[in-house]
């Protein structure tokens, strides 16, 4: 998720962590390929970063509702000292189903790998958020934004041999499928009763291309490859919050703000990993 508060961009680097079980259905059949294999896979991670900041003293420093009420509240005071505490969670894992062959091709010995099958993602985002003054925690924001991805997948990977039991390898995967995002957002503020809450829901449908490469070592039933990547995703979720007036400009009793909501926009991820693979008799 792309929080634009203090346009806070979190690290989201972590290891993720995946499975993979296959069943070959028919070893060496020349009309579907060779080794047709269904597999079942899955994948997740989970990680989290957090930021400190100070902000410059101003004459106001405006709080605006996350429900489009507006104004809420101010700190009048120049001279006090203002931070802002951040810190977001991401909760990640994806299950699927696909269906595999190997094609040999005549030239240069090489292998086409074609693959089709359906995909499941789950992202969980949670971002908290405090802004402080003089010690006090004036405003505190909580927000979750739960999406689900789901739809079919189509790929292919091309391997070529360089040596005996070591090929260098690339593909790719286009992947069509429908998302739901939710958000819910709390705000509490320390000298105004009560609290604020806003919900938003999205859906529609998504892209996900990937393109990687790599090399792959195999000896026997056992092979071990080093892979990275890249994937572009056209629909990722993005919290767009209530604006507020340049610094200094107090808000009254009146202002109305439009509430937080969700937006969809464009997100690339890169990636770097290891699979080891055992082929059971």
């Amino acid at each position: 998720m792309n929080n634009d508060v203090l346009h806070f961009q979190p690290d989201d680097v972590s290891p993720m962590y995946g499975v993979t079980l296959g069943w070959v259905a028919t070893p060496g059949d020349a009309a579907v390929g060779q080794d047709l294999r269904v597999e079942l896979t899955g994948h997740g991670f989970e990680t989290s970063d957090s930021r400190t900041g100070v902000v410059a003293p101003a004459v106001y420093w405006d709080y605006l509702g996350i429900d489009g009420t507006g104004y809420k509240d101010d700190v009048p005071s120049p001279g006090t000292s203002r931070s802002f505490d951040l810190e977001s969670r991401y909760r990640y894992f994806d299950v699927g189903a696909l269906v595999r062959t190997d094609i040999p091709l005549s030239v240069l010995d090489a292998v086409l790998t074609p693959s089709v099958g359906l995909q499941i993602h789950r992202l969980r985002e949670h971002t908290s958020m405090a802004f402080v003054s003089d010690g006090s925690r004036w405003n505190r924001i909580r927000e979750d934004v739960e999406t689900w991805y789901g739809g079919g997948t189509l790929g292919a990977q091309l391997a070529v041999p360089i040596l005996p039991g070591l090929s260098l390898h690339a593909g790719g995967t286009a992947w069509l499928s429908y998302v739901n995002s939710d958000y819910e957002g709390r705000q509490s503020f320390l000298s105004v009763p009560g609290r604020a809450s806003e919900f938003d829901e999205l859906q529609d449908f998504a892209f996900r291309g990937t393109g990687s490469a790599g090399v792959t070592a195999s000896h026997g039933p056992f092979s071990l490859s080093v892979t990275g990547g890249i994937a572009f995703w056209d629909r990722a979720p993005r919290v767009r919050h209530p604006e507020a007036n340049p610094i200094g400009a107090m808000y009254n009793s009146i202002t109305q703000t439009d509430p937080a909501e969700l937006t969809f926009s464009e997100m690339t991820n890169y990636f770097a990993g290891v699979t080891l693979s055992v082929r059971l008799p």
